[in-house]
């Protein structure tokens, strides 16, 4: 039944009204959200891999990215909030883990940057889930992550502003990432009423909006001075 399924609840599966209609749709786009982040970051990572170039790729939003979405897999866990209200965050986090591996490798090749991110978040997810982080400090993170997810696009909108290109960013990865915010916009309203989370939300699909305008204002690939 759709109550076992997890996108009814208790008092709409005993009596199904209109009401519950926007719950059950808010729930299928969660789950539908979460399939799609398993592969919303695979065009970028094909892209850098095709061309084997990271040109034009700012490292600080896949980094800033990692960060907001580890805190934002912590906060829903912890707070026993449905998987379907923050499960993406898990496989994007996964997937910026392997961007900034491309990035650092075709670049700098600061493998000690990269392993110290690395062993940071996982120290905090353990003391996360652990529950040995008060919650507290993990609200006070979650609220961070405003600041966190507009800090990760606005130095790559700057960039793609002075070089007048998007480089190796993947618009298709953007244009699911925007659709995705939308949606989880609509879910976040539905099911958690959370202000925090929704805040970032709608941050991040204004952002999104700004680079896929930059597809359309720089087309054409130019070479980067």
């Amino acid at each position: 039944t759709l109550y076992e399924l997890g996108l009814l609840n208790e008092k709409c599966a005993q009596s199904f009204d209109n009401s519950c209609f926007s719950i059950v749709l808010s729930k299928v786009l969660g789950y539908l959200i979460i399939v799609g982040s398993v592969i919303v970051k695979l065009p970028q990572i094909i892209k850098i891999l095709q061309h084997h170039s990271a040109e034009g790729l700012s490292p600080s939003m896949p980094m800033l990215e990692l960060i907001g979405y580890t805190i934002g897999v912590a906060y829903g866990a912890v707070n026993n909030f449905p998987f379907s209200t923050y499960g993406e965050s898990l496989f994007i986090a996964v997937q910026n883990i392997v961007i900034l591996f491309l990035i650092y490798y075709y670049t700098t090749k600061d493998y000690k940057l990269f392993s110290f991110i690395m062993i940071t978040l996982s120290v905090f997810s353990y003391v996360s889930f652990m529950k040995i982080l008060p919650l507290e400090a993990l609200q006070a993170l979650q609220a961070s992550t405003l600041f966190v997810f507009s800090s990760s696009r606005i130095p790559q909108i700057l960039v793609n502003i002075q070089n007048k290109s998007t480089g190796q960013l993947a618009l298709p990865t953007f244009f699911l990432s925007f659709v995705g915010g939308l949606a989880r916009i609509f879910t976040t309203l539905k099911e958690l009423g959370d202000l925090l989370l929704l805040a970032g939300f709608v941050i991040g699909v204004l952002l999104n909006g700004i680079i896929l305008v930059q597809f359309y204002i720089y087309p054409g690939k130019q070479k980067i001075q």
